[in-house]
């Protein structure tokens, strides 16, 4: 097996992430290269290991985490359907096997909100853990904001905590905002990323939960006693970002 190690290490993969990074950034996006990736790697990775999945799933949770935007090396649009033909050429050469191509293919050829389909577990971990990712230090310092609202969300966004109760089976995505912006603009900017992220924990067995300042967004089909229950054993699997 090909590791999330020897992935790290490839020069081939780190260009192109590099790219990435930089052409979104010019394009006035938020962050999508190597910290981007890394929180995506590590939080998916995070996110399969605590639910119980083996190392070697979690492995490749790691792998498609990491390389989930080398497409935006080459466009936005439909970035992830190239992102899946580059990273099937550039493992197939590091010798990795098809049986594991062809999940970390399905899962950056589909952690797009937009046309994604979840289909396997790596997929789903990959889904939150992207879609998660909201928080200030994504917004770049340089360059002009794309869109106002994306520019501010972010920015407005002071701390974010992913938890995950195994035994619930509950998947909590926790931000704190300042007075920027509102939990109102949040959800009409991201509705469709958390409703994604709703699919993708549903794949997983589990229910996902949005709280922003301390308030419940969703509603579960739990009791209110298993959500207070949860908030207390659930364990933070959010990447680093620094």
């Amino acid at each position: 097996m090909i590791t999330f190690k020897e992935v790290l290490e490839n020069q081939e993969i780190k260009k192109f992430i590099e790219a990435a990074g930089e052409t979104l950034n010019t394009l006035g996006y938020t962050d999508h290269g190597f910290v981007h990736a890394m929180y995506t790697a590590e939080t998916a990775g995070n996110i399969l290991r605590e639910l119980g999945e083996d190392a070697y799933v979690v492995e490749l949770g790691l792998i498609a985490g990491y390389m989930h935007d080398i497409g935006n090396a080459v466009a936005r649009n439909e970035h992830e359907q190239i992102g899946a033909i580059l990273s099937y050429n550039i493992l197939t050469r590091l010798g990795m096997p098809q049986e594991d191509l062809l999940i970390i293919m399905n899962a950056i050829g589909n952690h797009d909100e937009h046309n994604g389909t979840i289909a396997n577990k790596v997929a789903a971990a990959v889904v939150i853990a992207d879609k998660s990712d909201i928080h200030r230090g994504r917004v770049s310092k340089t360059t002009p904001p794309r869109g106002e609202e994306h520019y501010f969300v972010n920015y407005a966004t002071t701390n974010n905590c992913l938890c995950v109760d195994k035994k619930e089976r509950i998947i909590t995505l926790q931000l704190e905002i300042d007075d920027t912006t509102s939990p109102m603009e949040m959800l009409s900017l991201y509705s469709k990323r958390f409703l994604f992220c709703e699919s993708a924990a549903k794949f997983l067995v589990c229910q996902f939960r949005i709280v922003i300042n301390g308030v419940a967004l969703n509603q579960l089909n739990t009791t209110r006693q298993t959500i207070f229950n949860a908030l207390k054993t659930s364990k933070n699997v959010s990447g680093n970002r620094l």
